[in-house]
């Protein structure tokens, strides 16, 4: 047999040319070893892999179980149970097994054969009649009601022939009681002495079919008995005006004790893998309105009557009995399951709800493959023959239900044993690699040197490595064949932002600092403005590198200004000329209003166009005016204050591969599931003057002509607190032809 493996991974892969090579969606092509394919774009590779390997996955096979009630009260309902029984033993081939309605498969396998043991059972031998409450003591036994009526346990062959099940089951003929506990130790008996060995993990599922409550014991004399009280009988048909024998006289407890008892032994024969489905047709109105069953003791209990050591009803009583010996509800590949069926008033939702039990409980538990992947590599999808594993099936022509989880380089593929053909299966899959190259920090990355050529390295060809196992069976390891190829390194898989200011004067700048709030390692620079109203210009520089070839979709050139400054200007160009731009509101950290020049850089086809490429953005702005005109101000004075004295915080931005064209930072940072799509460049400082505008007045003027050499007259020196300083000092020198009149000084503040 032949399994056609198929590899299919971006950001991997690119090579040299090992066999034929020729141009693919501009990239180069290579052959390797004959089964190898690798496609590369730049920081993109594409591997296809063919694999021949032979293997075989033998089918876990199931025994179903089957012990019906065939006591006289399923008279009129029957017909409905057998057609259900009949639906439920019919067999299907392998190949036509669907997970989604499941069936008993044939094989030509008897190893590999589901098998069905069918069995009914009903009556009783006579009665044991009792004087007191309690069933102990004194007692007459009483013979049976005719052969018709005695206890009769039937069961077929344990096979895969649908015919004899089917003949079986319609030759079912129901009369008597139900005698339940001893028909299933009879069962039991009779599957464990024709069961086998259980080969390839075959498992057991029991189905007891009933519509009566437990009411027959064996004695030790082998016969099935039921037991009444007198004592209950008398007491019961006085307040009920009824002179017969009513089951409601029955040791109800005693039967429920061994319901429950029973119910442990048939679970240790089904195992841990194995399921219980119980279907309880409870015909209550029956139950609760004749006098010859249970009366109002079926959903009131006894209390009001006599005390049996029970206040439940024995609706409750044999609820819990009957449920408790279900297989506990559980979900079976992502769906919940219930094992006990309970309906009180429609023979075929009973039926229906009876199939959809036993057929979960058909469904086997998802064979697991255990696999490692090439280091660095991601499992993007898996196919077997041709059908994508989806954890929800929309489109059953192209998906299969399943589930692949990924920790780190082991990855488990989970999927219903149904997927697999008895013959050839094709199984391909996809791989990514989210670390295309080492990996460094943002702030080491580096950009490729002018006269930059491409390196070759040898790097192993990704694959997943592994089996599937069945019980003791595993496949043979898949992959695993350690192929090495060589190829172009991955390098430079990343864009890079350089920010630059100009301003009117540099030489008063501060110029090219450690960065003071260490956002990052790069080299920052601190302008120093040589006028409030001044207009300056940023200027960012973008490298695209190889990282074009993984751009699908909104690509932006951003650079978020800080809200005390105000666009005048702006334009962008990359290596086709012109880029548009825009300004788009945008609130910072702390809530100010900020605006945002964006470049949308355009796709021609993809944008591989601009790999090793640049583009440049060049954005004039100036203070806004409130901050221009009052360097008195709180706000001025914060302004001065922020980013250790070195002013206003600037940061270009290139954004990649964003649901939007909407410039978030936020929706572009590195999670579990993608890698980063932003740079950011290195900051940008930028601080106004504080300029000290000193006034001088004579009498209020600028000029003043006195009239008399004796004549009064001031001056008034006024100016604005300069800047940040805490403190400062005011002189004015006064030539030696004036004197300063005693106690003239005045000084003000905030004036």
């Amino acid at each position: 047999m032949f399994i056609i493996l198929f590899l299919s991974v971006p950001l991997a892969l690119m090579g040299q040319i090992l066999g034929s090579a020729a141009a693919n969606e501009g990239g180069s092509t290579i052959e390797v070893g004959g089964n190898t394919k690798i496609t590369q774009n730049g920081c993109s590779r594409k591997i296809e892999k063919t694999e021949k390997i032979s293997w075989r996955l033998p089918r876990k096979p199931v025994d179903l179980v089957i012990l019906q009630d065939a006591s006289g009260s399923f008279k009129n309902t029957i017909p409905n149970v057998q057609n259900a029984l009949k639906t439920l033993t019919t067999f299907v081939k392998e190949e036509e097994y669907d997970e989604n309605n499941p069936r008993l498969v044939k094989t030509d396998n008897p190893d590999t054969s589901d098998r069905v043991m069918m069995a009914t059972f009903q009556g009783a031998d006579g009665y044991n009649y009792y004087y007191n409450n309690d069933f102990t003591g004194r007692k007459d036994v009483y013979g049976s009601w005719g052969p018709d009526y005695d206890y009769k346990y039937k069961a077929s062959n344990l096979s895969s022939d649908q015919n004899d099940i089917h003949q079986f089951i319609n030759n079912i003929k129901v009369a008597g009681g139900t005698p339940t506990v001893p028909a299933i130790d009879d069962v039991i008996a009779q599957y464990n002495e024709r069961k086998g060995n259980m080969a390839n993990g075959r498992k057991t599922i029991f189905l007891l079919i009933t519509d009566g409550v437990a009411n027959g014991k064996r004695d030790p004399d082998g016969k099935v008995r039921l037991e009444y009280s007198d004592y209950r009988n008398n007491i019961l048909t006085r307040a009920w005006n009824f002179n017969e024998l009513t089951e409601a006289s029955q040791n109800v407890l005693g039967r429920v004790k061994e319901v429950k008892e029973a119910s442990t032994r048939l679970k240790n024969v089904v195992g841990s893998e194995g399921t219980v489905v119980v279907g309880f047709w409870e015909d209550v109105t029956i139950f609760a309105n004749s006098k010859a069953q249970y009366y109002d003791t079926y959903k009131e209990g006894y209390s009001k009557y006599f005390d049996i050591g029970d206040n439940r009803s024995v609706q409750e009583i044999f609820h819990e009995a009957l449920e408790g010996m279900a297989s506990p509800a559980k979900n079976i590949n992502g769906k919940d399951v219930s094992f006990y069926v309970n309906e009180q008033s429609d023979i075929n939702k009973f039926s229906s709800r009876v199939l959809e039990s036993v057929g979960a409980a058909l469904v086997k538990e998802d064979i697991k493959g255990e696999f490692e992947v090439t280091p660095g590599y991601k499992v993007d999808a898996v196919r077997i023959n041709g059908k994508k594993i989806v954890s929800k099936v929309t489109d059953s022509k192209k998906e299969i239900r399943g589930k692949i989880v990924q920790e780190g380089d082991k990855v488990t593929i989970s999927v219903p044993e149904s997927v697999f053909n008895p013959g050839n299966n094709k199984f391909d899959y996809d791989l990514s690699k989210e670390a295309h190259a080492e990996q460094v920090d943002e702030d080491d990355e580096q950009d490729p040197p002018a006269d930059y050529k491409p390196v070759k390295e040898t790097v192993p060809v990704p694959e997943l490595t592994g089996k599937f196992k069945v019980g003791d069976f595993a496949t043979e390891t898949i992959g695993g064949s350690k192929e090495t190829v060589e190829v172009q390194k991955l390098e430079y898989c990343y864009p890079s932002a350089t920010k630059k200011i100009a301003d009117q004067d540099q030489s008063n700048d501060t110029g090219t600092i450690e960065d003071p709030l260490q956002l990052t390692k790069k080299p920052a620079y601190a302008a120093n403005l040589s006028a409030k109203d001044e207009t300056f210009t940023y200027t960012v520089d973008y490298n695209f590198n190889n990282v074009p070839y993984e751009f699908k979709q909104n690509v932006m050139l951003t650079d978020p200004l800080d809200y005390r400054l105000e666009v005048v200007g702006h334009h962008a160009s990359g290596p086709q000329g012109q880029i548009l731009t825009r300004v788009v509101k945008q609130n910072d950290d702390l809530g100010n209003e900020r605006e945002v020049v964006v470049a949308d850089v355009p796709s021609v086809n993809g944008y591989e166009y601009l790999v090793l490429q640049k583009a440049k953005m060049t954005i004039t702005v100036r203070l806004k005016e409130q901050y221009r005109n009052n360097q008195a101000s709180k706000e001025f004075m914060a302004l001065l204050q922020d980013n250790d004295g070195f002013g206003l915080l600037n940061q270009g931005n290139i954004m990649w591969n964003g649901e939007d064209n909407n410039p978030d930072p936020s929706k572009h940072a590195k999670t579990a599931d993608k890698p980063s799509t932003i740079r950011r460049s290195n900051p940008v400082y930028v601080k106004p003057p504080v300029v000290t505008e000193i006034t001088k007045k004579v009498n209020d003027k600028e000029h003043e002509d006195l009239k008399a050499e004796e004549e009064l007259f001031e001056y008034k020196v006024t100016v604005p607190w300069p800047g940040i300083a805490d403190t400062f000092s005011l002189t004015d020198t006064v030539v030696s032809e004036l004197e300063v009149q005693a106690d003239s000084l005045n000084v003000k503040l905030g004036e």
